[in-house]
């Protein structure tokens, strides 16, 4: 009777971990990543003019396909030579909704990168800001791109380095398509296309996701990774999810695994946004 007894027990228990383990399991996120972002000190520098210093900024945006999105920026605490700059108030610039799109920097050394593209529809680019520095009327058009040094792994932040002296930007295209830079134009040379470079490194955070479960409020984390695996034309955003007879072995979407009888045997799956 008492083996009986225990039997139960360790059974009731084994449907107690079930009930736990199924109630527990949250269905991974799918569809557009929103996020935010920060950076301190950031420059933008053109030929012939003097540099423009902003000490930080806020970002708020979202991933919205495997190879775009779109971010609105906030610099605060804009200056150069002394006179503050700004179009929200005196020292702080907030741009246009600028168009992000990812690409390849150096395919062979598997190098990303997000072009910041000011947008003036139907992909024509346009302006990513307009301000004054007290009196100096000023406008930046084109992109800018940035190196994304975290790749192929999933994780709730990310990183955009922008490197430019001088004007000249260290990135000015990806491996295939048009020319990328930033011009700027200012009152102080009227009818001039003044070569400008962007210096800043800015770190991303995605948001939570928020639900409900009852009356209590839910939070799911929402980890995406750029991916430069999965499809060798194209680095890809999107989330690594678990999955049954699915194409990769680890939780990164980076390991593929062979076929066994006819299937794969990898339990994870990369889904695009």
């Amino acid at each position: 009777m008492k083996r009986i007894v225990i039997m139960g027990l360790v059974l009731v228990a084994a449907f107690a971990m079930s009930a736990v383990s199924a109630s527990a399991k949250v269905k991974p996120p799918t569809g557009p990543a929103p996020y935010t972002a920060t950076s301190g000190l950031s420059k933008l520098s053109s030929e012939g003019l003097p540099e423009i210093e902003c000490k930080k900024s806020t970002a708020t945006g979202e991933l919205t396909s495997a190879t775009q999105g779109n971010t609105v920026v906030v610099f605060q605490e804009c200056e150069t030579s002394g006179k503050k700059c700004g179009n929200v108030s005196a020292g702080t610039i907030e741009t246009k909704k600028l168009i992000t799109t990812v690409g390849w920097i150096n395919k062979a050394k598997g190098e990303a990168g997000v072009d910041f593209i000011g947008s003036a529809g139907e992909g024509v680019k346009g302006s990513e800001a307009e301000f004054e520095c007290e009196g100096i009327a000023i406008q930046v058009k084109g992109s800018v791109i940035g190196k994304e040094p975290k790749t192929n792994v999933m994780s709730e932040t990310g990183e955009a380095v922008l490197n430019g002296l001088g004007g000249k930007q260290e990135i000015e295209k990806f491996e295939t398509g048009a020319k990328d830079t930033l011009i700027t134009e200012a009152n102080v040379a009227p009818g001039a296309e003044i070569p400008s470079a962007q210096n800043q490194s800015a770190v991303i955070t995605y948001t939570e996701l928020l639900g409900k479960k009852g009356k209590k409020v839910t939070h799911t984390k929402d980890p995406v990774e750029l991916n430069t695996v999965n499809n060798p034309a194209q680095p890809e955003q999107g989330r690594c999810v678990a999955a049954k007879h699915a194409k990769y072995s680890d939780s990164n979407c980076t390991v593929e695994t062979p076929l066994k009888k006819g299937k794969k045997e990898g339990h994870f799956e990369f889904v695009a946004i």
